[in-house]
Parts: structure tokens; sequence; C-alpha cells
């Protein structure tokens, strides 16, 4: 059934919705972290440009948290290359971590469908013998 003349007939938007993301990271259940911002970059934005932002659903992660949603909101449709998560005062067992939480890859199309990214955070033994947050993985469905 064809619907096309139905939606011209009575002036309906027959556009598909934009699909929304979710981000949500698994970590370390000892670490804690206020989040900053999450961002999406999609294919025909250059590294250096401004990313998509997504709305927060948690500002705040909590030590004990072994997976937690970040943020969700509507994106439009077409092909997205990295994500970052932008966090910062993190803390492992009580101690300061090095912020070395970079954009990682994180390939994927969106149309109307809704999509769930999550991102792998882990910590990390830098050359100084520090612990640094480090996102290791992602993972889209």
């Amino acid at each position: 059934m064809r619907l096309w003349p139905i939606c011209g007939l009575f002036m309906l938007n027959c556009v598909p919705d934009d699909g929304v993301l979710t981000v949500e990271v698994t970590l370390d259940s000892d670490v804690s972290m206020v989040v900053e911002a999450v961002t999406v970059r999609p294919a025909d934005v250059a590294f250096s440009d401004v990313w998509e932002s997504l709305p927060l659903i948690a500002e705040i992660v909590e030590e004990g948290t072994n997976q937690v949603e970040l943020a969700s909101g509507p994106l439009e449709p077409g092909l997205y290359h990295h994500v970052f998560v932008d966090v910062t005062d993190i803390e492992h067992d009580g101690f300061a971590l090095e912020d070395i939480v970079e954009p990682i890859a994180a390939p994927f199309e969106m149309d109307e469908r809704s999509r769930r990214m999550v991102v792998e955070l882990m910590t990390y033994e830098l050359p100084s013998g520090e612990l640094g947050l480090f996102a290791v993985d992602t993972d889209v469905d």
C-alpha cells in the first residue's frame, strides 16, 4: 500500500523521524568521574570542527557503577565516525587519575531506528606509573 498520496492529501509530514542514539559507558567499578559532554562526529565533518552534542542523562558517575547511560538524543540520518566522552575529576579508589580519554573510532550509520553505543573505558598504567582512564573499545547496535 502506498502512503504518499495520503501524506500529500492531509499535509502530513511523512519524512521519517531522526533516530535516537543512547551512549553508555562500561568501566571499572572503582572509578568515579564527572561527565562534561558526549559528542559524535558525522562523516562529513572535519575532525577539528564542532561535533554533534548529545544531551546528558548522567553528569556524575559514582564509584561502584559498572555500566551507565551518559547521553541520549536524536541524530540526523547519516554516517558517523567517532565518539568522544569528555570527562573530568576522575578518581580510582579515591586517587586522582589522568584524563587520557580521547575520541575513539565508532563508525555507525544513523537512520530512523534508535541505536545504542557502549564505550568501554578502562584504567591504564602510564609510563610514569600513574593510572589514567582511556577509551579502549566501542560497540554499536
